[in-house]
């Protein structure tokens, strides 16, 4: 299945994420806020997000994988932090849940470049 519109959004990977303690699933994370899920175990994507960025401007500058292997922290150019949960459902398919916490500076705009 192709998503023309979405593929020109997602600019260029910025982060991938291995899974830890033995999971199945990888994160690829693209500057446009596209978030694809890999399942390693078929070596095929298994699911594409679409994270709603705030400006045109805002890009995804990093992301990390808490050592559970199911939390996920994605932080933004614009300082906003995404904490997602990647977690397996009942029919082995990734479910990728996130919330945004805002940090809204007056005159600076601080990028996160590490989390």
């Amino acid at each position: 299945m192709r998503f023309p519109a979405l593929h020109e959004a997602a600019g260029p990977a910025v982060f991938v994420l291995s899974g830890t303690n033995g999971g199945k699933f990888s994160v690829i994370a693209y500057a446009g806020g596209v978030i694809r899920i890999i399942n390693l175990e078929c070596l095929k994507i298994d699911s594409t997000y679409k994270i709603p960025l705030q400006s045109d401007d805002e890009i995804l500058t990093s992301g990390v994988f808490n050592p559970n292997g199911i939390n996920i922290a994605i932080g933004t150019s614009k300082g906003n932090i995404y904490i997602a949960s990647l977690r397996e459902d009942q029919q082995g398919k990734a479910k990728f849940m996130f919330g945004r916490f805002d940090f809204h500076e007056t005159n600076i705009n601080q990028a996160v470049t590490s989390v």
